[in-house]
């Protein structure tokens, strides 16, 4: 018989590090997302109110976030 509850897995915190470009920071992310088998999305971009609104803040979400499917046949 399997448990149909809820499971809580604990997941380490990311290496802290300093990266050169976002580009180069988000890549490692996904990478050590990767690494314990989940993976997150891009949900909200913060801008700076300068005329060239530069990125100020990244908002993700984990893909396994929110109601689980219900993938169980009848």
């Amino acid at each position: 018989m399997s448990e149909t509850g809820p499971c809580r897995v604990v997941i380490p915190p990311p290496p802290q590090a300093v990266y050169p470009s976002p580009d180069l920071a988000e890549e490692a992310l996904h990478q050590w997302t990767k690494d314990y088998g989940f993976n997150l999305s891009r949900r909200r971009v913060r801008y700076t109110d300068e005329e060239d609104r530069k990125v100020w803040a990244r908002n993700y979400e984990c893909d396994r976030t929110g109601c689980p499917k219900n993938t169980e046949l009848m």
